[in-house]
């Protein structure tokens, strides 16, 4: 874009350069921009003591920046006031285009003087939230003070910008601002500066330590505050230390409660091992010295040092909190565990302590992620991008003052689309032909169908040549439509991917025999078609049913590409368990074929945890099963239409439990509708279809009660209204042991939907409900304890509108277009691998 005939010019407010990701980003951000042609003042607050300072990387940057005393960490409504007058001199003096700040101090002070700038306001006034202090900082009285706070300076803001997808849904939760005004912008770090060292400083560093050859050496890096938590670490250190691990803890930074945490470790009995360095400049050396980089905080925003520890390729162990999900990549870069799970942070950094194949293959993965996604350049594109959004159009006036774009009113935001969708969605530089395996797809309705056109979208959309190979649609009656008769294949052209449908032998009923045709008349056919699709790079099939999959191996050895499997439930595990195969001689032939092909696929993904840990069990080889857990779309986020409980036929004062999905075996329905009878004060509707709709139909029957209604299956963009009419949801599962490692895709619509959730189902599931804090769990197939849940939803109106809140905030992490972004990593790591790429 051609620059103006005089510099933009920029007025950035940061709190201070202190030891952290904020210093370094508007050192980098700064240095950048100006060599583009903007003019920037950087502004900032002096370091307090025994902070550690950054203010070098400004100056290596070549910046000078503006010290003000009076802009300090601490609340002082004189010194604030002073920084908030000094500011403003500083607008009318410079008169920059754009004012940016960064941290919540500099933001305060910043917009306020931007606010009061009058005829001198700049044209765009944003600010950065690089993490936040609206929860876990400060008491409840402060807390909402400050949100409060937060909330009345975004309206004065012209763009809001978050670190991570997770800061960004955080503000959203807590009503800083609509997430139509907040941007994702990534950190930007010069890394390969920050953690390159030469060979033999590894070996050199270790020694300077007294880390015996052989010893486990845990990194951990960073300010020495509450909020970093690092007493758990020291805790969890323990343990490793008392199970007789050979470990060393390694603890880079400073900070007010170093020496209490000296002392905890002398308690602990662990000082001899542990190594407080102080603060560093050079990390590189540290970084290289580690074997494993663990963080244990219980807030962050983004954090630099998992970053870093990624980047000079060392695997993590982290809390599962703040935008830290957004930088590890569960079960590939590292592992996340929940904040204060001390014995899973001890456990988790065993399993890297006692598996050094592992501890290689993290490390290489986390650094093929995090160096492109957390460049400098990138950033500079990102945030010049975003400037003139906003400043460029032919009205824009290069003046003092204030002026639009064409179309834009003062004081007016208007919707821009997020960084992070924006960038999913632009070309890639090495296009790939793509051949995506999927018995089930759209217009079928189902988890399935949902996911595997999720991802078809998000490949084509980011200018992947892609295939879906399918079946006709016939799910879940087992007819296939009128149009397809007498055909065999069936080419549709009319999405941004190419559809190729194959015909099935089909049978309303659903027994072993017709199943087993069922899905053999589609491996057959699938593979078959093989020759109609181009040369293929990589094939993806998705399982169950496993035939699925050998279809997917067969077409990837004919067009000699890697093969990547999508698991979605273990099978033959959960067949057999429904009784859908017979033990014995068919079971052990169907695990035969799922062992062949987990090691024929040259990468497998799949939806929770237990899958991946059985998947490894039987490839015994890396990568690592990468988790691309379930998903839900931005749909289940959207004001529902109105007309759902006259849909359902309910009255305004009915308290409505709502089933919707497949009526299938698996979800147990028989026990899970006895509680229509043991509730007659609730009112239960199960919506969808089944291959067990007409048995439960009749069940229901028997029990001559009116509290019980069936309704049909809606389309996924008609569901929306009925699922927010409901007061709560329901989602059940089979007691069998077997699926204790199964998650329903539906749990996460329905979290998104914002509405409490009952789950009836044990193990993986559980965990997640309960992690959530979205709903309560009940044993699985246990009516008395549904119908008990039920009502205490109904009789405590505040605790279930915060289980849906809850549940909507941890819903917003768990988007099917982040899953479609890991998926595509993982695609282009076995190709390049197969290309005899790095």
């Amino acid at each position: 874009m051609p620059l103006p005939d005089e510099p933009i010019r920029i007025l950035r407010v940061i709190a201070r350069l202190n030891v952290g990701g904020p210093a370094l980003h508007v050192s980098y951000l700064s240095k950048g921009l100006d060599e583009r042609g903007y003019e920037t003042t950087l502004v900032a607050g002096r370091v307090g003591a025994g902070e550690g300072s950054m203010e070098y990387i400004a100056r290596e940057s070549g910046l000078l920046p503006v010290y003000l005393p009076e802009l300090q960490r601490e609340i002082s409504p004189l010194a604030d006031a002073i920084a908030v007058r000094k500011l403003l001199e500083l607008i009318r003096e410079v008169k920059p285009h754009i004012v940016h700040t960064h941290t919540a101090k500099a933001g305060a002070v910043g917009r306020a003087a931007a606010r009061l700038a009058g005829a001198d306001r700049p044209q765009l006034v944003c600010h950065t939230f690089h993490g936040h202090v609206l929860q876990g900082y400060f008491s409840p009285v402060m807390t909402r003070a400050f949100t409060q706070l937060e909330r009345r300076l975004a309206r004065y803001t012209d763009v809001l910008i978050a670190v991570s997808p997770e800061v960004r849904d955080d503000l959203v939760r807590l009503r800083v601002a609509p997430r139509e005004k907040i941007v994702v912008v990534r950190l930007g770090l010069d890394l390969q500066a920050r953690v390159e060292v030469a060979d033999g400083v590894r070996d050199a560093v270790r020694a300077s330590l007294g880390v015996a050859d052989g010893e486990f050496l845990v990194g951990w890096f960073g300010r020495m505050t509450e909020i970093k938590r690092t007493d758990d670490l020291l805790a969890a250190f323990a343990r490793l230390r008392a199970e007789g691990l050979a470990a060393v803890l390694l603890l880079v930074g400073d900070g007010p409660l170093r020496p209490s945490l000296e002392r905890r470790a002398a308690e602990l009995g662990i000082a001899g091992a542990c190594r407080f360095v102080g603060y560093r400049e050079e990390v590189g050396p540290y970084y290289a010295a580690c074997d494993a980089v663990a963080l244990t905080s219980a807030n962050e925003g983004t954090p630099v040092s998992i970053i870093e520890a990624q980047a000079a390729g060392r695997p993590v162990v982290s809390t599962d909190v703040g935008g830290v999900a957004d930088i590890v990549d569960e079960g590939r870069t590292g592992y996340l565990v929940a904040p204060g799970d001390i014995e899973a942070l001890a456990l988790r950094l065993g399993m890297l302590a006692g598996d050094p194949a592992i501890r290689v293959a993290f490390g290489a993965a986390g650094r093929e992620r995090v160096l492109p996604r957390y460049s400098v350049p990138r950033l500079i594109d990102d945030v010049d991008r975003l400037y003139r959004t906003f400043l460029d159009g032919p009205e824009v006036c290069w003046r003092r003052g204030r002026s639009w774009p064409r179309g834009r009113r003062e004081g007016v935001v208007e919707p821009l689309v997020p960084t992070l969708p924006a960038r999913r969605v632009e070309q890639v530089e090495q296009p790939l032909r793509i051949v995506l395996v999927s018995q089930y797809f759209p217009p079928e309705v189902g988890a399935t169908q949902s996911r595997m056109q999720a991802f078809a979208e998000y490949l084509a959309g980011r200018g992947h040549d892609v295939t879906v190979i399918c079946e006709f649609p016939n799910h879940p009656h087992g007819v296939i439509p009128e149009r397809y008769a007498g055909r065999a294949v069936s080419l549709d052209r009319s999405n941004a991917y190419k559809v190729i449908r194959v015909w099935v032998k089909t049978h309303p009923e659903k027994t072993q025999a017709t199943r087993m045709a069922f899905y053999l008349s589609f491996m057959a056919l699938a593979t078959a078609v093989a020759p109609l699709v181009r040369r293929a790079d990589v094939v993806i099939a998705t399982t169950p049913p496993l035939f699925t999959a050998v279809a997917g191996a067969a077409i990837a050895r004919l067009n000699g590409a890697p093969l990547v499997l999508d698991v979605r439930d273990l099978w033959p595990a959960a067949a057999t368990s429904l009784q859908q195969i017979s033990p014995g001689f068919d079971t052990r032939v169907a695990e035969s074929l799922e062992r062949w092909l987990y090691r024929e696929a040259a990468a497998v993904v799949a939806v929770t945890r237990p899958f991946c840990a059985h998947i490894d069990g039987i490839r015994s080889a890396p990568p690592a099963t990468g988790l691309v857990p379930n998903g839900t779309l931005d749909l289940f986020f959207e004001e529902p239409a109105a007309g759902g409980r006259e849909w359902l036929g309910v009255g305004g004062d009915d308290f409505v439990v709502t089933f919707a999905g497949t009526h299938g075996i698996a979800q147990a329905l028989p026990a899970a509708i006895q509680a229509a009878p043991l509730g007659p004060d609730l009112h239960f509707a199960y919506v969808g279809d089944g291959p067990m709709k007409e048995i439960v139909e009749a069940q229901a029957r028997e029990f001559g009660v009116a509290n019980i209604r069936f309704h049909p299956q809606l389309p996924l963009g008609e569901i929306l209204p009925v699922l927010a009419a409901s007061d709560a949801m329901l989602v059940t599962l089979s007691a069998h042991p077997t699926f204790e490692q199964f998650v329903p895709s539906k749990l996460i619509d329905f979290m998104a939907v914002g509405r409490p959730v009952i789950l009836s189902a044990a193990g993986e599931a559980a965990r997640l409900l309960e992690l959530s804090g979205a709903g309560i769990v009940v044993p699985p197939e246990a009516p008395e304890a549904v119908v008990r849940a039920a009502r205490w939803l109904r009789d405590h109106p505040v605790e279930a509108a915060e289980m849906g809140l809850r549940g909507r905030a941890f819903a917003r992490r768990r988007m099917r277009s982040v899953q479609a972004e890991r998926l595509e990593a993982v695609i282009m790591s076995v190709v390049s691998t197969a290309r005899g790429g790095v």
